[in-house]
């Protein structure tokens, strides 16, 4: 895990660069820019209408009342798709493409909420009773709060 900044920053850089110099030398400078420009126009484009699309299905599932969960992830993976066209290189293009495409997508959802710790997307609908007092009027003192011990597992 410590050397994927490495990969990211050092390693995808160079092969970025590389592979547009190939396709500069085999197919001229030309179509290079040409293919650049046209990723950035489809990139902002993604990213003009994943914005508008995923707030509208997010507010489609609220108003059956589910959360949105599954919606914002994929709208999030959407922009993601958008800004890796608009970078230059044809390997972020090409993962750019992919993350457009629903069955990738999906499979690159599942396989990022495998990274996750267990437990960080899950969403916990117990219900739990604080008791305490209330006491109004003009001698009230202030509330005080105490930390609880956090309960304790039957599982240990």
């Amino acid at each position: 895990m410590k050397r994927l900044p490495i990969f990211l920053f050092v390693v995808i850089p160079f092969v970025e660069i590389w592979l547009l110099i190939w396709v500069g030398r085999h197919q001229g400078a030309g179509t290079v820019f040409l293919s650049l420009l046209a990723s950035i126009l489809v990139g902002v484009q993604v990213i003009r209408h994943a914005g508008s699309d995923t707030l509208r299905n997010a507010h489609e599932r609220i108003q059956q009342g589910e959360l949105p969960g599954g919606e914002l992830l994929d709208g999030a993976m959407r922009m993601l798709a958008g800004i890796l066209l608009i970078l230059p290189g044809y390997l972020s293009d090409l993962l750019g493409l992919l993350l457009l495409i629903p069955g990738c997508r999906t499979l690159a959802r599942h396989a990022l909420l495998a990274l996750l710790p267990q437990g960080l997307h899950t969403v916990n609908h117990s219900e739990e009773i604080i008791e305490g007092e209330f006491v109004a009027g003009q001698d009230a003192q202030p509330p005080r709060f105490t930390a609880l011990p956090p309960p304790q597992d039957d599982a240990r």
